[in-house]
């Protein structure tokens, strides 16, 4: 039940994001990476940890791995 609530309130701030206008990437990013940690929960036991390091990257090291990609030097 925890998990599930868990789930719904890192569903609440995303649907919240696309309805605001003021709604930063980071934002989205952090909304979407909580979204992806409770996916985890559906995971077997042996394997709901290395699901969840999949998603332990911060918003900073995603846009500079991003940029870098594309050749952004910003």
């Amino acid at each position: 039940m925890k998990h599930h609530i868990s789930w719904l309130m890192g569903s609440a701030i995303l649907i919240a994001c696309l309805s605001l206008q003021g709604c930063t990437t980071k934002n989205w990013y952090q909304a979407a990476q909580e979204n992806r940690k409770q996916a985890c929960i559906k995971e077997p036991p042996g394997q709901y940890q290395a699901c969840l390091e999949q998603y332990d990257k911060s918003f900073e090291e995603y846009e500079a791995e991003r940029r870098e990609a594309l050749g952004d030097e910003k």
